[in-house]
C-alpha cells in the first residue's frame, strides 16, 4: 500500500512471501493469496494517457494504458515481473525505468485477455539466477473453474 510519501510498500505481502519460503503450508499459502489480492504491485512499462496527482500519488485517467515490460523464459512463456516495492524493481531493472503501481486485482484483470502466462513477484535478474533459491512466487494463469485455476503459486 502507498505510504505517507506516496511510495508503494507491501510489508504484509513480503511477510507472507517469506513465510511460504520458510514453511510452505496450506495456511501460509492462503495468507499469501490474501496478501497478494490486498496489495499494490509495481510493474515496469511505459504509461500513456492522462493522469493527475492526488495526495502525491499519480492516478490514471480513463484512457491510460500501460505497455508492460515482459520477459520470455523459456522462449514462448511470457512472464510479467511484478514488485512489492521500488527497491526490488530498481534491483531488477535499474533506476532509469518507467513503472506503474496497480492494485493486484486490477493488474490481474488487465493481463487476463493477453498472452502473459505468469506473474513473478520480486524475481531475480537473469544474471543472478545462479544464486537464486526457488522461492520466487509465481502466479500461473489458468482457466476459471478448472482444477488448474486452484493450482496457485509455483
Amino acid at each position: 500500500m502507498p505510504s505517507e510519501q506516496g511510495a508503494i510498500e507491501n510489508p504484509d505481502l513480503e511477510r507472507a512471501m517469506n513465510e511460504v519460503a520458510k514453511n510452505d503450508t496450506p495456511q501460509a499459502r492462503e495468507s499469501l493469496y490474501r496478501a497478494i489480492l490486498a496489495s499494490t504491485l509495481i510493474v515496469a512499462g511505459g504509461v500513456s494517457g492522462g493522469s493527475s496527482f492526488v495526495d502525491g500519488t499519480g492516478v490514471a485517467s480513463a484512457g491510460t494504458s500501460i505497455n508492460f515490460r515482459t520477459l520470455e523464459h523459456p522462449p514462448g512463456n511470457v512472464i510479467l515481473p511484478a514488485f512489492t516495492n521500488l527497491d526490488a524493481l530498481i534491483s531488477f531493472a535499474g533506476s532509469e525505468i518507467e513503472w506503474a503501481g496497480l492494485s493486484a486485482q486490477a493488474l490481474f484483470q488487465s493481463i487476463l485477455p493477453g498472452n502473459i502466462a505468469e506473474v513473478r513477484l520480486n524475481p531475480f535478474r537473469p544474471d543472478q539466477q545462479a544464486r537464486r533459491r526457488n522461492h520466487t512466487p509465481r502466479i500461473h494463469r489458468a482457466c476459471p473453474g478448472t482444477s488448474a485455476a486452484r493450482r496457485g503459486l509455483g
